[in-house]
Formats: C-alpha cells, structure tokens, sequence
C-alpha cells in the first residue's frame, strides 16, 4: 500500500512540491521513505533529441543542458571516490534523476543526482 505521510489532508497534499511518499511493507514494522528526485535521464535525453529535431529546442541549448549533466554526474562520481572512497558500480541513465522535468521552455539549468548505491564497493 502506497500513502502519502500526510494522509487525506487537502492543504498538506496540495502543495507544489512533491511530497515524500511511505511504503509500508505486509509486515506493518517496515517504513520506507522515498522522495521524488527528478526524471530519469534516460527520459530526459530522449525527449531532448526530440525536442531538438522538432526545432523547439536550440541545439546549442541542448548542448549546454548535456554539459551541466554531464558535469553534475562527473562530480557525484568525483565526490564518492575521492571523499566516500566508494565506486558506484551500476552507472546507467537509469539511476540518474534530473529535475526540473523536461520541458523545451524552461529556462533554469537541469540539476542531475545520482542515486540508487546498492552495488557501491569500497574502492581499493
């Protein structure tokens, strides 16, 4: 059963932001928070190509979107092996979320978040 942790309650559950979801497991012991991290990139790149051969999105504009993911994923990797001493191990779109959700408008810079470490490894 999937419930938000604020219930049924109209002016919480109508907020902008998305709100953290509970899972809560048969057992009725287990919670699991989870909240929403953005689009997945393999989404995001796909409707981006689209948008780009459609001519609503500048090619140029795209570029400079798929740098700033680029370099926010370089920097996760960056940050988990230099100060975590960790390797990721399971880097695909898949487990990369970029907010704010695609939309050829939109004018603020994509942020990329990497997530999804239940293969990280100690690195040697």
């Amino acid at each position: 059963m999937l419930m938000s942790i604020y219930g049924n309650n109209p002016l919480l559950t109508s907020c902008l932001l998305p709100l953290p979801q509970v899972r809560i497991a048969a057992s009725k012991r287990t919670i699991l928070a989870m909240s929403f991290g953005g689009q997945n990139l393999s989404e995001y790149q796909t409707l981006s190509v689209l948008a780009v051969q459609s001519g609503a999105l500048h090619p140029m504009r795209y570029l400079l979107k798929a740098r700033k993911i680029a370099l926010d994923i370089f920097r996760a990797v960056h940050f988990l092996a230099d100060y975590g001493h960790f390797c990721h191990r399971d880097l695909k779109m898949f487990n990369v979320a970029v907010s704010p959700a695609f939309d050829p408008a939109c004018k603020e810079e994509p942020v990329a978040t990497l997530f999804d470490f239940g293969t990280c490894y100690p690195c040697e």
